[in-house]
């Protein structure tokens, strides 16, 4: 049996590290769940692939003792839309400070060798066949600019889970590209569903580790993130792990999922919630009956 909660919460930095002289800040997410992120919030400007516009935007920032960034600059240009295409992407990372003697400190842009974002036309195309779509539709002009994420007791309208698309893989928005009126992307009807399609969608989704069913484990994987303007995801931590497969289970179903964005004051803006997925093992159950271990559902 699978059983699942949803509660939203403050977000708070992952465990401290090991104290060694010098650690240069890095990004909340791991490296893994850093990459997935690039592979679903990339966009690349209609512009920039008209005219075969390629290459990596370098970033250089500093980050102070709390981890905010304080300042950030194109150290490497490609190009004015992808640069500022790549700075988007940037200022929605979540960062764990610079650590001296295991304590925080603030690490200068002098300190980092730079963040890299590569723009490649062919490696896009093939990611766009991969995640099924090309832009992500606005959810509304009315959106909060100041990057600012809100706890879910400061936002009007909570993100809601939806099984329906917001995303276009329309190339013919890059075909008749006109710079001075560019085509408005198709919004298809939205319906939003409640936390128990969201549970369906986790049943549906989900294989029991058989690892964890071998050793019999079970427990609760909770997991922070910020629903984004767009209704992705990013910065996913991992709160409290299960052994035995089921914390990289429910981490790759988690970041499957697309929201419609919270609210506050009449904007859109970024959220943060918090996900827990109970993993009860099958073979403590009376009828022993195993469930989704073949991915088919219930």
């Amino acid at each position: 049996m699978l059983k699942i909660s949803i509660l939203f919460v403050l977000f708070t930095s992952q465990p401290g590290l090991i104290a060694q002289q010098w650690v240069k800040p890095k990004p909340l997410m791991t490296k893994n769940i850093l990459k997935t992120f690039f592979e679903t919030h990339l966009m690349y400007p209609i512009d920039a692939m008209k005219y075969k516009e390629e290459g990596t935007v370098v970033i250089a920032y500093s980050v102070n003792e709390n981890g905010i960034i304080e300042e950030r600059h194109i150290l490497q240009a490609v190009s004015p839309s992808i640069d500022a295409s790549a700075l988007q992407l940037f200022d929605l990372i979540l960062w764990n400070p610079a650590t001296k003697y295991g304590k925080p400190v603030s690490c200068p842009a002098s300190e980092n060798s730079g963040f890299p974002i590569k723009y490649n036309i062919k490696k896009f195309n093939k990611l766009v066949k991969k995640r099924g779509y090309h832009f992500i539709n606005p959810a509304s002009l009315h959106v909060d600019e100041s990057k600012k994420i809100y706890n879910v007791n400061q936002v009007e309208e909570l993100p809601l889970f939806i099984s329906d698309s917001i995303f276009s893989t329309d190339s013919e928005a890059v075909d008749n590209y006109n710079p001075k009126q560019q085509k408005s992307i198709r919004t298809p009807n939205i319906n939003p569903s409640s936390t128990s399609a969201l549970n369906q969608f986790i049943y549906s989704q989900i294989t029991y580790p058989e690892e964890a069913i071998r050793l019999n484990i079970s427990g609760v994987v909770r997991l922070a993130f910020v629903v984004e303007i767009n209704g992705l995801l990013s910065n996913l931590v991992v709160k409290e792990t299960v052994g035995g497969g089921c914390t990289e289970e429910a981490v790759s179903i988690v970041l499957k999922t697309k929201w419609i964005p919270g609210m506050k004051d009449g904007l859109i803006v970024r959220t943060l919630i918090e996900l827990s997925i109970k993993f009860e093992n099958p073979a403590n159950l009376k009828n022993k009956h195993i469930p989704n271990q073949s991915n088919s559902g219930m």
